[in-house]
């Protein structure tokens, strides 16, 4: 095929077409950089910061935040290319062709939540490539719900990195199960609805520990 860079974007990620411009000629001018994404502002409250790029905490069972999340724009301003994060978020991310080459596809097993995190992760660990986001550069995130099927396999998903890298399995199912017994015991929601929420945290959990790869 001979395609050099590839560029990934979801559906709910609005962009311009000089953003993916200049997040190409970035990558093209440093040959030390694998993996680029631009700054993702909310589509409705373009003022407001989604992600400057993501952090994850191994001690915390690989918890992860988006950099200068909910931030304004105004007390942030934009610093260029930047490099102090774990990684990009999947959703608008651009890298090279050498980087698959060299460390491997992202794991499929981790598809929804956390394949990106591990991928970068994986790269930063290497040392062989940097990653990066350039503030200068503009996305836009619209709003997303998240329900039961977001707690399953974000569980699920962040316990098998976690079990991967040696991160604290004792803070992440700590911090899950209280999830699911705040979720179960809430007077929001119907009954049904929280039992099935509790019920797919721990079912990640179970899976999660281990390794079931069946969907939901």
């Amino acid at each position: 095929m001979g395609e050099k860079y590839f560029f990934i974007l979801n559906p709910d990620i609005h962009i311009e077409a000089n953003t993916i411009e200049e997040l190409y000629l970035k990558l093209k001018s440093d040959d030390s950089l694998g993996v680029i994404g631009p700054r993702l502002l909310y589509h409705n409250n373009p003022n407001i910061i989604f992600s400057d790029g993501g952090l994850l905490f191994p001690e915390k069972g690989f918890e992860g935040n988006h950099i200068n999340f909910l931030k304004n724009v105004k007390d942030t301003g934009s610093k260029g290319i930047t490099y102090d994060m774990a990684y990009i978020n999947g959703s608008s991310m651009m890298f090279k062709k050498e980087v698959l080459d060299d460390m491997g596809y992202m794991e499929a097993d981790l598809f929804m939540y956390y394949e990106e995190s591990e991928w970068c992760y994986r790269i930063k660990k290497s040392n062989r490539w940097k990653i990066a986001v350039d503030t200068d550069l503009i996305a836009y995130q619209s709003e997303s719900s998240r329900g039961k099927v977001y707690e399953y396999y974000m569980t699920r998903n962040r316990i098998w990195l976690t079990k991967k890298y040696s991160g604290s399995l004792f803070f992440v199912i700590r911090e899950r199960l209280i999830v699911a017994r705040k979720k179960f015991f809430s007077s929001k929601g119907s009954f049904k609805e929280n039992i099935s929420f509790s019920r797919n945290i721990l079912r990640g959990i179970i899976h999660g520990l281990i390794g079931k790869t069946g969907k939901l």
